[in-house]
């Protein structure tokens, strides 16, 4: 019998706008001794990056504003998926603090040679919830 589990981890964030947001919703952050900062969720298996999961959504984001292809609902849950992206960015990073001068220096070593941080800022001032905005209510 075939689990109706959805991962996020295979799942297409394009077209599953609503179901990332559920799985999201349920997911908290773990930062591993080697500074991995991964999410970790009943629909979560294996390792999935927060850094690589901010990117494919504001990859959509970028893809589907410009394509101005957005139903209403799609767009509210794209706003929910960003504001939860920052909120486990800010658990993250407490996460961080906590931990021991290793770890904290693994984090730093990752953020500092990874590409992905532009997908962190896009989420953190809010590029990306504004991409899932209507254009006729963007300021």
């Amino acid at each position: 019998m075939k689990s109706k589990t959805v991962y996020l981890n295979n799942l297409d964030f394009s077209t599953n706008l609503k179901k990332t947001c559920e799985i999201l919703a349920k997911s908290e952050v773990e930062v591993t001794f080697f500074g991995k900062i991964l999410l970790e969720g009943k629909n979560i298996r294996g390792d999935l990056n927060l850094n690589e999961v901010a990117a494919k959504v504001n990859l959509v984001a970028q893809e589907r504003s410009k394509s101005n292809d957005l139903t209403e609902d799609e767009r509210e849950y794209g706003n929910l998926i960003a504001n939860r992206l920052v909120t486990l960015y800010l658990r993250s990073d407490a996460r961080v603090l906590k931990s021991n001068f290793i770890t904290q220096l693994f984090v730093w070593l990752r953020e500092l040679f990874t590409s992905n941080q532009m997908a962190r800022k896009s989420i953190a001032d809010g590029t990306t919830a504004r991409l899932f905005t209507p254009l006729d209510i963007q300021t």
